[in-house]
């Protein structure tokens, strides 16, 4: 288990596992320097500006998150921060609202990795996935992945089901998200939903649920790598647009495994 944690509550997770966040990039670093278990498995640096300079001093082994709020920073930042954290485990983690897709785009072109935070996108933000899903697959400079893009993929790539509640790092089996107030709960996103007294029970009673209420998920293929991820946290969220989504994905690693197939055989080797 990995806990998402606020600095502030570090020595209360002495034997823990833990993904740390702050907005203070100095108390991070000396947070992971005194680190001498291996137990800050990551750093997540929140709404870091210009502020990201100050984690030249991390240790080059602890994983870095620059947790943007909304999808306007400066793009002329970016390589700065590629530049000031080279050689560290980097990623960009951008919020899917209006306009988010220059800011992907921009990442990637700047070497950077994306991770992005998303719950329930409406038609606007579906074509903008769309968008930096082509951009992502078919750009030959693109050399970083882009999560959840590359998880999805590669699950439907080799028929290798994996769940996009592990993808996105909120699967209760193996993540937690702590509140700034202390609170275990599932995640960032689903902060505030009702997931009653035993988090390791949730996914399964959700699933379970949306059965019983004979939900669009009944008939859904994309269930088994989904398993309702898109709907929480609102009820009432259509995943038509979604599966638009979905079905792109799908169809772009059955062209790649086709190729593969018809491929030599030291060629696939290769790869």
């Amino acid at each position: 288990m990995i806990y998402n944690i606020p600095l502030a509550l570090l020595s209360s997770y002495p034997d823990e596992n833990v993904v740390v966040r702050s907005s203070d990039p100095r108390a991070l670093v000396k947070a992971a320097l005194e680190d001498s278990s291996g137990r800050v498995k990551s750093v997540q640096l929140l709404s870091p500006g210009k502020k990201a300079e100050d984690l030249r001093d991390l240790p080059l082994s602890t994983p870095v998150d620059l947790c943007l709020t909304d999808a306007h920073s400066d793009k002329g930042i970016l390589p700065m921060w590629r530049k000031l954290l080279e050689g560290r485990a980097v990623r960009l983690v951008v919020p899917v609202v209006a306009g988010f897709g220059h800011l992907v785009k921009e990442a990637l072109r700047a070497d950077l990795r994306v991770r992005l935070r998303i719950d329930q996108p409406d038609d606007d933000s579906v074509r903008e996935l769309e968008d930096c899903f082509v951009f992502f697959i078919r750009e030959a400079d693109v050399k970083e992945p882009v999560d959840f893009f590359y998880g999805l993929f590669r699950s439907f790539l080799t028929k290798r089901v994996e769940s996009l509640w592990q993808i996105q790092e909120e699967h209760p089996a193996s993540n937690c998200y702590v509140t700034d107030a202390g609170e275990a709960t599932l995640s960032e996103r689903l902060a505030q939903a009702e997931h009653g007294p035993d988090l390791a029970t949730f996914l399964a009673n959700h699933k379970l649920n949306l059965f019983v209420r004979r939900e669009e998920c009944c008939t859904c293929r994309f269930f088994k790598h989904c398993e309702g991820y898109f709907k929480l946290p609102r009820d009432g969220y259509a995943c038509s647009g979604i599966k638009e989504f979905l079905e792109l994905v799908w169809d772009a690693a059955t062209e790649l495994r086709a190729d593969l197939s018809q491929a030599p055989v030291a060629s696939r080797a290769r790869h």
